[in-house]
């Protein structure tokens, strides 16, 4: 993106915050023009920045090494699996954003460790095993099974996890334990006085201290969170080259590239409306500024459309404590061709707005208070 399009208040951080990803991510250096602030919450928030490091290298390598051998099959799968990956990418969200992970627990409280591990733990590593992890491991255990030219059929997480056992992947399925997930999806537990015993269908039995469980959730979330950033970089650095980017990574940097203080984008939504195509994008403006929030609803409509392009309409909804209930429409093909012709500066885009912006605070603040605050807040 120029630096025409960014938001002048916020670039500064955005450009340390690219660097640090570098830092973090080596294999981004060397493509300054490529959007990858999706990937900021690996940076600092909780739990994403304890993501495992050696599984996220082991799965990135397994891409582009596959790409290398056989890009087209790749790409092929991918496209076919973009909306589970997709739904992977939101289950993980959604896990990440709980306000769990920083709970403290105090070695040796068992009562404390079992109640949590009953209320909270038990459902997230089912969420995370069936809902996450299944996904993100699925296209390495399809490409060996083809490799030693066996079918893909019945490809569930025990097989998943049959297929790369003890192999040079071995580190990515190290956090599933097949007894603790049948126990807690088939009810097969039994709480005792330090332990957890799980019981299987077919009577097979295991016991883990309540802190083993602990650890071994903490080991899912990481190895998820690894296996995420790996795809989300792979696909991030490719996708000039005929990769397309499920749904909810092209969200994930439409979040964080525009991102501030005063607004927030929460989702999009494909839809359809008088036999055309509309991407809906639900945004929280926190301002009484209209001009800001106007600013950042054309800011956010180029790059929408620069990320996911195609689309005959992208409709903004403008919800905010601050403000009656707002919307923005712009014209998806004059959004294209003003990209396309070159244009660096926000204002030139404003010709592919479907009416005005309509933002009206529920109390004006004067401009000079604007300004202070905006300032403020930078």
């Amino acid at each position: 993106m120029s630096s025409g399009l960014q938001n002048p208040l916020t670039v500064a951080r955005d450009s340390r915050d690219r660097l640090r990803l570098q830092s973090l991510f080596p294999e981004l250096v060397g493509h300054p023009g490529t959007t990858f602030l999706g990937l900021r919450p690996y940076l600092q928030q909780c739990p994403e920045r304890f993501f495992d490091k050696s599984v996220h290298r082991l799965m990135l390598d397994w891409l582009e090494n596959r790409d290398a051998d056989q890009q087209a099959h790749l790409q092929r799968y991918l496209v076919e699996a973009s909306a589970e990956l997709s739904a992977a990418m939101v289950f993980l969200r959604q896990i990440n954003s709980e306000d769990w992970h920083d709970r403290p627990l105090v070695e040796g409280d068992e009562y404390e460790a079992i109640q949590f591990i009953d209320r909270t733990l038990h459902p997230a590593y089912l969420r995370l095993t069936e809902g996450v992890f299944a996904s993100l491991i699925r296209p390495v255990a399809y490409f060996a099974r083809l490799d030693r030219g066996a079918g893909t059929d019945r490809l569930d997480v025990f097989n998943l996890v049959e297929e790369l056992r003890g192999g040079p992947m071995d580190a990515c399925v190290s956090a599933y334990h097949q007894l603790v997930r049948n126990g807690v999806g088939h009810g097969g537990i039994t709480y005792l006085r330090h332990e957890i015993r799980y019981r299987d269908k077919k009577g097979n039995t295991e016991t883990l201290d309540v802190w083993s469980v602990v650890r071994l959730c903490d080991d899912m979330i990481d190895t998820c969170n690894a296996l995420a950033s790996a795809v989300k970089t792979f696909l991030t650095l490719h996708r000039d080259t005929g990769y397309t980017l499920p749904h909810e990574l092209l969200v994930d940097e439409l979040i964080q590239e525009t991102s501030s203080p005063w607004w927030a984008i929460r989702g999009c939504v494909a839809s359809e409306i008088a036999d055309s195509t509309q991407l809906i994008i639900y945004s929280h403006p926190q301002s009484r500024d209209a001009l800001k929030i106007q600013w950042a609803t054309l800011q956010s409509a180029i790059l929408a459309e620069s990320l996911a392009p195609g689309y005959d309409r992208y409709f903004f909804s403008l919800r905010s404590e601050k403000a009656l209930p707002g919307w923005a429409a712009f014209d998806g093909r004059r959004l294209r061709e003003v990209r396309e012709s070159g244009a660096t500066e926000v204002h030139e885009f404003a010709v592919a707005l479907d009416g005005p912006i309509f933002y009206v605070p529920t109390r004006k603040l004067p401009r000079l208070f604007a300004r202070i605050l905006t300032l403020a807040l930078a």
